[in-house]
């Protein structure tokens, strides 16, 4: 930085906490953390800070369940997410990650007191190739899949997503191991527990979990939709 300035971030560009004239822009002032899971992204003393708060308008599903399983040792830490009987999704929306072009990412929030936390975040990179062969697979226009015996780099080892009219649309997401970030169980569901898949092109889809769960204790988690 030179004299008179606050900041500098090498351009001219608005919107990054640093203005065009290297001050910093005014707290509040909307940005982009980088992060798809903080959806609520603003503006403090030149940083751009997010918070870990669902997005409003994801596409909904009447069926699927969520495990979380905090193994000893962590090599045993597992993930299930169903989303069952979901709102239309055609094939276009579901982006292109074979070519990679679209990335996703597996967020689950936990609300206590009326305030939502972020308890983990998982990424499903686009593009790639794992065990030396790509990482993604269509499947026909119906849908997409993947596949990470290394579960790199969040311990996403396993993901589908079909496309479908109302009520047909689904996704699935597995994950185990290391590399997955487990939270501290139990969680606390006060009073719900929201999961999301969100897609860098803008489309997200999710379920809520209303407490009381199937299980929520030290060791796993369970719940499904009704």
């Amino acid at each position: 930085m030179t004299a008179g300035e606050q900041c500098d971030d090498d351009n001219v560009t608005g919107g990054d906490c640093c203005s065009p004239t290297c001050q910093f822009e005014p707290p509040g002032s909307p940005c982009n953390d980088g992060n798809a899971c903080t959806t609520i992204d603003a503006c403090s003393a030149g940083v751009c800070t997010g918070s870990g708060i669902p997005a409003a308008s994801c596409r909904a599903a009447l069926g699927g369940s969520l495990l979380l399983r905090n193994g000893s040792p962590d090599t045993r830490d597992v993930l299930a997410w169903k989303w069952s009987q979901g709102a239309a999704t055609s094939f276009p929306e579901l982006g292109d990650p074979i070519a990679g072009t679209t990335r996703y990412t597996l967020c689950v929030y936990d609300k206590t007191a009326g305030a939502w936390s972020l308890k983990l975040e998982a990424a499903l990179p686009a593009g790639g190739t794992c065990a030396r062969k790509p990482c993604w697979k269509a499947r026909g226009t119906a849908g997409l899949r993947y596949g990470d015996r290394d579960a790199t780099p969040d311990g996403i080892y396993q993901a589908a997503l079909k496309a479908g009219a109302e009520g047909q649309a689904s996704v699935k997401v597995k994950a185990k191991g290391t590399h997955l970030a487990m939270p501290t169980l139990p969680l606390a569901q006060d009073t719900t527990i929201t999961v999301q898949l969100v897609s860098s092109d803008g489309i997200c889809w999710a379920s809520a979990y209303d407490a009381p769960a199937t299980r929520n204790d030290g060791v796993q988690f369970k719940d499904t939709l009704d």
